[in-house]
C-alpha cells in the first residue's frame, strides 16, 4: 500500500514539474522574441522597416548588420515570389470578373471604393469620351497659365450645389487637394488638432503647414479639448481636421462634438469626405447631411476616385476661401489641372447620383447584410478564436475591415489565397494600420447582391481556416 501512495505522489510531481519545465520554456521562447525584437527596432530605420525585419526573423531569411530598409523589403517581397498580394496586374476593371495576373485568375473586386459602381457605368464613359474630343489629351499648363477648361468649371459649380458650399477648387488628385488645402490656409504661428488616425494627405499639409500640430487619440474629443486648452494660448489660428468616414476603421467622424468644440475655441473646421461623398447621409451629401448639419463644416476635402470613380480631389468652402486658395493652393498653382475626360466622368457620376439617389440607400442596405454576415459567419468548431477575425467600422457604412490581429504576414497570404479562390481583397499592414491590427480592407458596393455576399463570406471562413499562421501566438499572448 505504501508503495502505491510513493509511486503516486511521484507521478504528480512529474506532472507538475513537466508543467513547470514547460511554462519555463515557454517564458525563455518569449524572452528571446522580445530580445530578437527589441534588437530589431534598434537596428530599423521606421515602422515599415521593423515590421519588415521581424516579417524576415519569421521566414527564417538572413538579416545583415546596418542593412538598409530598401534591402529589407526587397527580400521580404522577393520571398513572396508571385504570392506578393500587391500591384497585382488586372484589366477588364469595368467587368463583373476582372482579369487578374495576365488573365491567370478572373476574380470578383472585394475592395474597389467605386462604391456605387460607377466605374461599370457605360453612360459614364461614354459622356466622358465624348467630352475628352471636344478638347485635347493635355494642358496648356496650370489652370492659373494656361487657362479654365469650360467642364471643370461646370464640374465645380455642380459639386459645390450638392455639397450646399458656395464653391469647390478642383485638383489633379485627391491626396493634392487635401494637402494643399491644408498647406494653403494654415501656417506658422498656428495650431491645428487633428485626429491621428488622419489620412497621409493630411498629414502631408499638416507638416507643410508650419503650423503647430497635435493628434488626439482617435474620436477622443475630450483628449482633443485637453489639447487644445494646453496649446491655445501661444497660437495665432486654431484649426480642426476630421474625416468623415476614417479610410482604414469605417468609422465616422463626430460632427457634432467637432463643431462644438470649433465654436467654443472659435476654430475653422476642415472635413476629409473623401470616403462619404456618394455613401454617407441620405443622399450620399456625408456626413453634414447624416448629422443633419448644413454648413458645419468650413472646408471639405475629399476625392473623386470613390464614389464618383473617377480621378483628382475637390476643396469646398465659401468662395472667398476658394478664390484665395486659386493662387494660394499648390495643388492649383504648381500642378496640371484635373483632365477633361476624369472631369467629365466625375460631372456624369453625380448628375446620375442626384437624379436617382436610392443607389446610396441600396449601398448602405448591403453595407448593413455585409456586415452582419460577417460577424455571424459560420466557422468550424475546431479554429482557435486568435486565428478568427473580427469586424471593425460601424452600420451603413461601405468598408468593412477585417482584423486578423497580430498576423500581418498571414493576412497577406490570405489574400493572395482569396485572389486563388476568385476574390480581389487588398491586404493592409502598417504603417497604414496598427503594427499589431493588420487587416484585409473589404468594400460594399450598391450593384453587389446577398448571394454574392453569402458567397464572398463562406470563401473568406474556408481561406482563413486553411491558411496557418506565421507568428507564434502562444509567445504573443
Amino acid at each position: 500500500m505504501l508503495s502505491i501512495v510513493l509511486t503516486g505522489q511521484f507521478l504528480n510531481s512529474w506532472r507538475q514539474d513537466s508543467d513547470f519545465s514547460d511554462r519555463m520554456a515557454k517564458k525563455i521562447r518569449k524572452l528571446k522574441l522580445y530580445w530578437n525584437i527589441y534588437k530589431l527596432k534598434k537596428m530599423s530605420e521606421s515602422l515599415p522597416h521593423l515590421q519588415t525585419l521581424i516579417a524576415k526573423m519569421q521566414f527564417g531569411l538572413p538579416i545583415r548588420d546596418g542593412e538598409s530598409e530598401v534591402q529589407s523589403f526587397l527580400d521580404a517581397k522577393r520571398h513572396f515570389g508571385k504570392d506578393w498580394p500587391y500591384m497585382w496586374s488586372v484589366k477588364n476593371v469595368s467587368d463583373d470578373m476582372v482579369d487578374v495576373d495576365n488573365s491567370e485568375f478572373k476574380c470578383e473586386t472585394f475592395s474597389s471604393y467605386a462604391y456605387l459602381d460607377f466605374v461599370r457605368d457605360k453612360e459614364v464613359q461614354e459622356f466622358a469620351l465624348a467630352t475628352a474630343e471636344e478638347y485635347a489629351p493635355g494642358n496648356h499648363g496650370p489652370r492659373m497659365l494656361g487657362g479654365n477648361t469650360k467642364v471643370l468649371c461646370e464640374f465645380e459649380e455642380a459639386l459645390a450645389k450638392f455639397l450646399g458650399k458656395e464653391a469647390v477648387l478642383l485638383a489633379s488628385s485627391g491626396y493634392l487637394a487635401c494637402m494643399s488645402a491644408i498647406h494653403g490656409i494654415a501656417h506658422k504661428g498656428d495650431l491645428i488638432i487633428a485626429d491621428q488616425y488622419s489620412h497621409a494627405s493630411l498629414r502631408a499639409g499638416l507638416k507643410l503647414s508650419g503650423a503647430k500640430v497635435r493628434y488626439f487619440k482617435h474620436n477622443n474629443f475630450k483628449h482633443a479639448e485637453d489639447l487644445i486648452q494646453k496649446n491655445k494660448k501661444s497660437a495665432r489660428r486654431l484649426f480642426m481636421v476630421i474625416e468623415s468616414v476614417y479610410s482604414m476603421d469605417g468609422d465616422l467622424g463626430d460632427l457634432p462634438v467637432a463643431r462644438a468644440l470649433c465654436d467654443k475655441y472659435d476654430m475653422t473646421l476642415i472635413v476629409d469626405e473623401a470616403h462619404g461623398l456618394g455613401v454617407v447621409g441620405a443622399t450620399g451629401r456625408g456626413l453634414e447631411e447624416h448629422y443633419h448639419m448644413p454648413g458645419a463644416a468650413d472646408i471639405i476635402v475629399g476625392s473623386l476616385t470613390k464614389s464618383m470613380s473617377s480621378v483628382g480631389g475637390y476643396v469646398a468652402a465659401k468662395k472667398d476661401i476658394i478664390e484665395y486658395f486659386e493662387f494660394h493652393s499648390q495643388g492649383n498653382m504648381f500642378s496640371a489641372p484635373l483632365s477633361v475626360y476624369h472631369a467629365a466622368a466625375a460631372l456624369a457620376s453625380l448628375r446620375k447620383l442626384e437624379k436617382d439617389p436610392s443607389i446610396v440607400q441600396n449601398l448602405q442596405e448591403m453595407a448593413i447584410y455585409f456586415r452582419n454576415k460577417l460577424n455571424t459567419a459560420e466557422w468550424d468548431p475546431s479554429t482557435p478564436e486568435h486565428l478568427k477575425f473580427s469586424v471593425y467600422g460601424v452600420e451603413e457604412q461601405a468598408i468593412q475591415p477585417i482584423v486578423f490581429k497580430d498576423d500581418p504576414m498571414r493576412v497577406m497570404r490570405i489574400a493572395t489565397n482569396l485572389k486563388k479562390a476568385g476574390y480581389l481583397v487588398g491586404p493592409v499592414v502598417a504603417p497604414a494600420c496598427p503594427l499589431r491590427e493588420p487587416r484585409l480592407r473589404v468594400t460594399t458596393q450598391s450593384s453587389m447582391t446577398k448571394e454574392q455576399i453569402d458567397r464572398f463570406v463562406a470563401t473568406l471562413v474556408k481561406v482563413a481556416e486553411n491558411t496557418a499562421p506565421v507568428m507564434d501566438f502562444d509567445l504573443i499572448n
